[in-house]
């Protein structure tokens, strides 16, 4: 991890409610070649404690990535914030859990 101070007059604009989105992956049995399949979710009304505890406690085995939704011009975007998707065709980075 790499920390340093910041001017908090860079930012532009806030969000003071966010969405999350939280993805389960696992491998498929369904389909020949072990094809990763995942199942989405959105969550709102809640802090990232308790988007990443709630996904930790449904994970069940699965990996998990975990997202905050942005929108910018009127499209909707993400951004990480934990985990790593296995579709990915490189490899994590050492932090990325």
């Amino acid at each position: 991890m790499h920390a340093m101070p910041v001017d908090p007059r860079i930012s532009r604009w806030e969000v003071d409610q966010p969405a999350y989105h939280v993805y389960f992956w696992q491998l498929s049995s369904n389909v020949p070649d072990a094809m990763w399949a995942s199942d989405e979710w959105r969550l709102t009304e809640a802090d990232v404690h308790e988007v990443l505890a709630w996904a930790e406690e449904q994970a069940r085995g699965r990996r998990v990535t975990v997202w905050v939704e942005v929108v910018s011009d009127g499209k909707t975007g993400l951004v990480r914030i934990s985990g790593w998707e296995p579709t990915r065709s490189d490899d994590p980075p050492a932090w990325a859990h």
